[in-house]
């Protein structure tokens, strides 16, 4: 387990570095719902697969997160 406080203008360069010699699966933590939809589309763009769990989903939405992060 690995926790890192990163400065704002930091922490896509961070999470993209991390990402590429850490071992997959990665949980990432972001301070908004709309922080952790960007943050999907940034890792998508980067070739990996990411999954989004906030309180803006539905239950199923959230369950199908939970079962997709396996």
């Amino acid at each position: 387990q690995r926790i890192e406080m990163i400065a704002e203008g930091e922490k896509k360069r961070a999470l993209q570095k991390a990402l590429g010699f850490t071992e997959a699966p990665i949980i990432v933590f972001a301070n908004s719902k709309r922080g952790v939809e960007v943050l999907q589309k940034y890792i998508d763009k980067w070739g990996w697969r990411a999954v989004v769990y906030h309180g803006g989903k539905t239950q199923q939405q959230r369950e199908a997160a939970v079962d997709g992060f396996k």
